[in-house]
């Protein structure tokens, strides 16, 4: 079996280094998907991959249930994105426990890196696994008094490139058939 990858980094800030996780993103090419995803947790960044929370259990079984993310036993979900032709980045690289809150200012250098990862990679479909982190962008970045909605936002694909999807997290305020509608609907485009 081969051994996990570890996709712990270091990277500097204002003269201090700290761990993080490294984008997962190819050299080149284009994606069918690119997640964005909150500051790390420690918990993450000290196991070496991804979303290992709760809500982040949560998250990899959702998309291995609507066949979104195939994994094979005794691999973490992370490794398989590239396989599947998905991306996933952190909004910002400092683990959330270190660095807080972000401003107004975060978001708007974050939004940036984001719409040149768009052109780079050109996604079809662009995820938010956090409904807050878009809502934050559309109203600190675009000045857009504008809340998104779980599931796809068509009125949003003018302004990112691509079709925008929040994650539809059965702990937030979705019932479980919209959920199901919401994840099947994300399966069926990606595979369209």
């Amino acid at each position: 079996m081969q051994k996990p990858k570890d996709f712990r980094i270091t990277l500097q800030q204002d003269g201090s280094a700290f761990e993080t996780l490294a984008d997962i993103l190819p050299e080149q090419g284009s994606l069918k998907m690119l997640m964005v995803q909150m500051p790390p947790s420690e918990r993450s960044v000290a196991a070496g991959h991804y979303f290992r929370t709760k809500t982040g259990i949560t998250f990899w079984n959702l998309l291995a249930e609507y066949n979104i993310l195939d994994i094979p036993f005794g691999v973490y979900e992370d490794e398989m994105l590239l396989d599947h032709g998905y991306g996933m980045i952190h909004i910002h690289k400092v683990p959330s426990e270190i660095f807080g809150e972000l401003n107004g200012n975060h978001y708007r250098m974050a939004l940036l890196e984001l719409l040149g990862l768009i052109h780079k990679h050109k996604p079809k479909v662009l995820l938010f696994i956090y409904k807050k982190i878009l809502d934050k962008i559309l109203r600190l970045s675009f000045g857009l008094d504008l809340k998104a909605k779980y599931g796809f936002n068509p009125e949003l694909e003018r302004y990112f490139g691509a079709r925008v999807f929040v994650f539809p997290l059965p702990q937030g305020h979705c019932e479980p058939a919209d959920v199901a509608d919401y994840m099947q609907a994300l399966s069926n485009c990606l595979k369209s």
